[in-house]
Formats: structure tokens, C-alpha cells, sequence
């Protein structure tokens, strides 16, 4: 928030605009309360642990690209938008780092075995984000929790 009016930027409800204005006169939010970065197949496959979040960063990028096709048609459109935007990817992972202490038959070293992939697939968003145009681009960190 304070990032936004230092720019002088709007600040923007949490949620996505309707699909038929195709404009974005004061940007977009496409943020999710809830949800984790690595999709929860990945807790299942590797933890046997169903993870329980409205979505994912995987889920929260494609719907990213659809919008970004909609408003921005074509990569000369959708570089021109997003190298002139302000691009917030975070904060990211805060339910990831937690899932250890959801699931009380994770032992310690648990965090140590995941987060490395936690950290990777929020690198490869940001690339990816990158590699559509994007040149600002700010990650915040997460929270500290109790």
C-alpha cells in the first residue's frame, strides 16, 4: 500500500475487474486470501497431506494470462502494458511456510525438504512474469508469524 501512493498509485479493491470492461483504467488485483504457492498435488504427492486453499500461484498466473489476452491482445500489447506497470507478486507462500505446523506428524526437518521448492516456484513466476514483459516488479517478503 504505502509502495502504491508513494508511485501515486491507485489503490485497488481485491478483486479481479469484470470481464466485459476490458480496460484496467486503475490496474488489476488478482490476489487470493488462502492461497499456497506450490499446487496442492505437490503436498499430496510428496507429504500424503491434502492442502486446502481457494488457489494456487500456478492457477493465480494463468488467470493473470487470460485477462492480459483479453485487455492486451498479442505479445507487442501485452510487453507494452506490462513494461509500463507496477507488477506486486507477493506476499507469497505465507500457507506454504505454515504447513508444517498444520500437520503435526511433520517432524522438524520437514520445512528443510520443501521450502527450497517453495522459494523455486515463486522464482519461476516471477520469470515467467518477466518473460511477458513485466520490468517492475516487486516481491515482497512474508510476514513473520507468532
Amino acid at each position: 500500500m504505502f509502495s502504491a501512493e508513494a508511485l501515486g498509485l491507485p489503490l485497488l479493491p481485491p478483486s479481479i475487474p469484470e470481464e466485459a470492461s476490458g480496460q484496467f483504467p486503475n490496474g488489476a488485483n488478482f490476489a487470493v486470501a488462502g492461497a499456497i504457492a506450490l499446487p496442492p498435488e505437490y503436498y499430496k504427492t510428496n507429504y500424503n497431506f491434502t492442502m486446502n486453499a481457494p488457489s494456487n500461484l500456478d492457477r493465480q498466473l494463468a488467470s493473470f494470462k487470460k485477462v492480459l489476452a483479453r485487455i492486451a491482445p498479442g505479445d507487442g500489447a501485452t510487453r507494452a502494458l506490462l513494461s509500463e506497470s507496477l507488477v506486486l507478486m507477493g506476499e507469497i507462500g505465507g500457507n506454504d511456510y505454515n504447513f508444517w505446523f498444520i500437520d503435526p506428524r511433520n517432524p522438524r526437518e520437514t520445512p528443510e525438504k520443501y521450502l527450497p521448492d517453495v522459494v523455486t516456484c515463486i522464482g519461476a513466476t516471477v520469470q515467467e512474469v518477466i518473460n511477458l514483459g513485466a520490468r517492475t516488479i516487486v516481491v515482497p517478503g512474508n510476514f513473520p508469524i507468532g
